[in-house]
């Protein structure tokens, strides 16, 4: 996984980090976002109230792992507090149908070829501070944000983990490369698709957080990071899906005249009263409690499965 380079980048230049890497949580997303993404999925409301599941979040989808920290206790909202990203990705990646948005650079062949020997990897380090929806709809279905972030680095490292280009943010300032500064306004993109990604646990109630991890987890050594088979990692996932991978049947419900259903499962999630029944509550945010039938936790081989109703 992308992921697992970023460990090994920190392991061997960033070791004052390696302690806080350890706190980031993993969350897979097995689908083409632009895809799943698309007109009216979210509102302004939904960047409001948004919040990081755990404060290190890392979002690998087909193309790109990006790295989300919050700089505050209990951090709300995409509003003026800045959170910390870093987006790491494969610098000639094959997945280009992963994104909305994909690079119009041409690389020739050769050079394709010695990237991917040399395993060369991008990754961009900064800040995102606010993210607004903008009144028109972006392309392809997409919704069209107005996102306010910096970037404050830009590195190329190889399969060895030696930095091979190091850009500070001045020095991008003053290079009129396009393809440089494309790849500086890509990696934002990628932090905005992210967030889109991880509102999905807010949002669509269908989907439920399934976390795996080993059941004998090994701990890090002295000065290393635990890579993604050894820590837990998060999926959204459809009921059926989950209960598919942890060998469990799909419980159903007996009505009248012999008849069965589908119990109605439901997310954690947060709902606004709007009704005007709501006299003195009208506006006011509640939690409601996720509601789900059956085992929600399996031991399958060597993996330990649990579906996280907290989250």
């Amino acid at each position: 996984m992308i992921f697992d380079r970023f460990a090994g980048y920190v392991e061997h230049n960033i070791p004052e980090m390696i302690d806080h890497a350890h706190e980031i949580r993993l969350f897979e997303f097995p689908y083409r976002a632009h895809e799943v993404l698309g007109r009216d999925t979210f509102t302004a409301e939904d960047l409001e109230d948004f919040i990081l599941p755990f404060p290190a979040v890392a979002i690998e989808d087909g193309a790109t792992c990006t790295i989300l920290l919050d700089t505050q206790d209990k951090q709300t909202g995409l509003k003026d507090s800045p959170r910390l990203f870093f987006d790491i990705m494969p610098l000639a990646s094959e997945n280009k149908d992963q994104f909305a948005h994909p690079s119009t650079a041409v690389i020739p062949e050769d050079i394709k070829r010695q990237i991917r020997q040399e395993g060369i990897m991008q990754m961009v380090f900064g800040e995102i501070y606010t993210m607004f929806l903008q009144p028109s709809q972006g392309e392809q279905g997409q919704q069209n944000y107005q996102a306010s972030a910096r970037v404050k680095r830009l590195v190329l490292f190889d399969k060895h983990n030696k930095i091979r280009v190091d850009l500070t943010e001045s020095e991008l300032d003053k290079i009129a490369d396009t393809e440089v500064q494309q790849s500086r306004k890509g990696a934002i993109l990628n932090v905005v698709t992210a967030i889109e990604e991880l509102m999905l646990t807010q949002k669509d109630k269908r989907l439920f957080v399934l976390e795996k991890q080993p059941t004998k987890p090994r701990k890090p050594k002295k000065g290393r990071v635990l890579r993604s088979h050894d820590r837990p990692r998060y999926v959204l996932l459809e009921p059926g899906a989950i209960r598919k991978i942890m060998g469990i049947k799909q419980p159903v419900i007996p009505e009248q005249g012999g008849a069965k259903r589908a119990p109605h499962e439901r997310r954690r999630h947060w709902r606004t009263l709007r009704s005007e029944k709501f006299t003195h509550k009208r506006g006011e945010r509640i939690l409601i409690d996720a509601h789900w039938v059956g085992p929600s936790e399996a031991v399958v081989g060597k993996t330990r499965y649990r579906v996280r109703l907290d989250i």
